[in-house]
């Protein structure tokens, strides 16, 4: 059996002194996209650095189809309806799998 490998992307935000404040990264797996590990520093927050990411990542992969799965893991989690509205407002759409969104 072969298997596909995974291909990565990282794309960070780092505050003067070269400290990470926000990154995601896309994963490439078998001719799907998914956006995992989206993170902003608790200090930085509600400042717009995760969607500026996002965007930029969805920029560098527009002709292709994306999944991510809403999952709120910080140390400040969203509620899931919170989360899922900021996806949407970046044209991600719920799927067949409950907590899987699509765009």
């Amino acid at each position: 059996m072969t298997r596909t490998p995974t291909i990565t992307t990282r794309l960070q935000l780092d505050d003067a002194k070269g400290e990470p404040i926000a990154h995601v990264t896309v994963s490439h797996r078998s001719g799907v996209l998914w956006l995992t590990d989206v993170w902003t520093h608790s200090e930085h927050r509600k400042q717009g650095y995760a969607r500026q990411l996002i965007t930029q990542a969805l920029g560098m992969f527009a002709d292709q189809s994306w999944y991510l799965e809403v999952y709120p893991y910080t140390d400040q989690p969203l509620d899931f309806e919170r989360l899922t509205q900021f996806y949407q407002d970046l044209g991600f759409t719920a799927t067949d799998v409950p907590g899987v969104m699509k765009r």
